[in-house]
């Protein structure tokens, strides 16, 4: 009896254990990306899809599936699921649905500079200017441009045109036969040159304007010398260059001569103010990117 009970134990501790299997309703069974919900066990991969699909349908409130507990929320179980973007998605529309039920009348809009995304509660349109409260910032909250007071957004920008071209002709002291060129660049940078020294100019991304077109970066350290006269087409143009569209503007006189002086002398304050503030950008950007509630601004 001894032998055969030590037998039946041998053989029942060399029998795998029978463990109930736990499977999510698309028949996961991998353990560690199991979360259990209100419905039961789901993995990882349903949790997110069903979040996500009520974010692209714009459904708020969102119905999350995990539990809350005593000393954790849903939204915190949350980032053991979902990627942080996503949650910073979902924490930004929840908060702009109970806001809105809280005040009817907020308004939203996004810092220009930093990105950070303001609460207007009292809006006003003879009043659209708002004040950053993290870069202390201004800028109008209807059209995401410059405080424009008294102009209407529509006024402002027929004249911002003409100011900005007023402004490079006073500049650059054109000639009369000269006229300015709009060089839009591979990477979206506009360039306001004038005609007769746009040759050679390289852009901040390290592209070379050479009247023909844009040459890539090593055409900057590696000019074409006369033996790599092969290398152009019968039009001249490099073979190695990309087009660049370019806009001919001519020379004209748009703002009266009374305010024209002063008109120059502002907007070259505001653009000096610009390039000064375009090495503190990703510093500002870095410092407000963890941000994902809305402040309040300044009206």
């Amino acid at each position: 009896l001894r032998d055969v009970g030590s037998g039946a134990d041998s053989r029942r501790t060399n029998e795998p254990e029978h463990i109930p299997s736990i499977r999510c309703c698309c028949s996961s069974w991998k353990r560690t990306e199991l979360f259990e919900t209100k419905d039961g066990m789901s993995c990882r991969d349903c949790i997110t899809s069903h979040i996500v699909h009520q974010l692209r349908l714009n459904h708020v409130p969102v119905d999350i599936l995990l539990p809350s507990s005593e000393n954790l929320s849903s939204i915190d179980l949350l980032y053991a699921v979902l990627p942080v973007p996503l949650i910073s998605v979902l924490i930004k529309m929840s908060y702009s649905y109970y806001r809105h039920l809280r005040d009817p009348n907020v308004v939203f809009s996004e810092c220009p500079r930093c990105t950070v995304e303001v609460a207007i509660a009292s809006p006003n349109e003879d009043s659209t200017n708002c004040i950053c409260p993290e870069c202390e910032s201004h800028w109008c909250w209807l059209c995401n441009s410059e405080p424009h007071w008294p102009m209407s957004c529509e006024e402002f920008k027929q004249w911002v045109s003409k100011w900005d071209q007023q402004y490079f002709v006073d500049k650059y002291r054109l000639q009369p036969d000269e006229d300015l060129l709009r060089i839009t660049c591979l990477c979206g940078t506009v360039l306001i040159l004038p005609s007769e020294s746009a040759h050679n100019t390289v852009c901040r991304c390290g592209h070379r304007y050479d009247k023909t077109g844009l040459m890539s970066l090593n055409s900057k350290y590696f000019p074409y010398y006369a033996r790599s006269r092969k290398f152009h087409d019968l039009e001249g143009k490099p073979k190695q260059g990309d087009p660049v569209p370019v806009e001919r503007i001519a020379p004209l006189q748009l703002i009266a001569k009374e305010f024209a002086d002063v008109s120059g002398f502002y907007r070259m304050k505001l653009n000096s103010c610009i390039l000064r503030t375009d090495s503190h950008e990703y510093v500002a950007q870095k410092k407000c990117s963890d941000r994902s509630g809305p402040g309040n601004s300044r009206t």
